[in-house]
């Protein structure tokens, strides 16, 4: 198929040029990234305040919006199994770190 010889390695005879809807998808992803993190960013605060309110955009469900919200939301459903829940900077242990602040899990 010519499409899969446009995206392969160059060294493997192809183009090595970028599926366009993977692009779209990461670049999404910055937005993403963006609302994710608390950002001081007017356009922002407007669509949380449109579109999800006191929710947790993590997860959020899929609501009818413009757009550029519907492309957002679906970058998030594309980019949510890349997620991962860490405590702290990602070196803290469950079990063994007072992350709860009432105590160990385990002593």
């Amino acid at each position: 198929m010519a499409g899969n010889k446009i995206t392969k390695n160059k060294k493997l005879g192809g183009l090595e040029i970028r599926k366009a809807g993977d692009a779209n998808t990461s670049l999404l992803g910055k937005l993403v990234w963006s609302i994710h993190q608390i950002c001081d960013s007017l356009w922002v605060h407007v669509l949380k305040r449109k579109y999800i309110n006191d929710e947790v955009f993590h997860n959020t469900n899929k609501k009818p919006g413009s757009v550029t919200w519907n492309a957002i939301i679906n970058a998030l459903f594309s980019l949510r199994e890349g997620f991962e829940l860490q405590l702290g900077d990602g070196n803290c242990s469950f079990w063994y770190t007072n992350w709860s602040c009432i105590g160990k899990l385990v002593e």
